[in-house]
Formats: C-alpha cells, sequence, structure tokens
C-alpha cells in the first residue's frame, strides 16, 4: 500500500482546523505509557509471543520537538516509531 504525503497532509490540515473550529487549544493525555511490538515482529504474525516494550508518550513528545527544534530531518529510527509505521516503512 502506497499512501501519498500530500494527502496526509490534508487530512492532518483538516483535522487540526476542525479541532480550531471545535475550540479545542489542547490534548489532555490520561495515560503516559503503551505497549509496543518490536519492529521486527510487527509483521511477523507466525510469531505466537512478539516482544513487546513499553513507550512513553510524554518521552515520544519530547523527542519529536527536540527533532523539531534542531531543525534537521528525521532519523530513519524516527520513522520506525509506532505512531510513524502505518504511515512510513521503515527505512
Amino acid at each position: 500500500m502506497k499512501i501519498n504525503v500530500k494527502e496526509i497532509e490534508e487530512l492532518f490540515l483538516l483535522l487540526f482546523q476542525r479541532m480550531s473550529d471545535q475550540g479545542i487549544e489542547e490534548i489532555n493525555l490520561d495515560v503516559d505509557y503503551y505497549w509496543d511490538v518490536a519492529s521486527e515482529d510487527r509483521v511477523e504474525f507466525n510469531n505466537e509471543e512478539p516482544e513487546l516494550i513499553v513507550g512513553s508518550l510524554i518521552d515520544d513528545w519530547e523527542s519529536l520537538k527536540q527533532e523539531g527544534d534542531a531543525k534537521k530531518s528525521f532519523c530513519t529510527d524516527l520513522l520506525d516509531h509506532p505512531c510513524f509505521h502505518f504511515f512510513c516503512k521503515p527505512l
């Protein structure tokens, strides 16, 4: 499956516009930690016990802000993050 980057941009802009129209200025997350499946196990469905990793939304957000602050391109590890793996294949 391929998804056009411009389409992703348009969907995100629409989402942000709808939040703005509804007066939503921040998003409150009630939990920090989540389960993630190790990258090598994400597409291997024959493995009955995939390796689980604990992720942190706070850590993820801080990493994203650092990437933006550095004004550099995102590293390939970031593109393999669970938040992005459904958009991009790991490089």
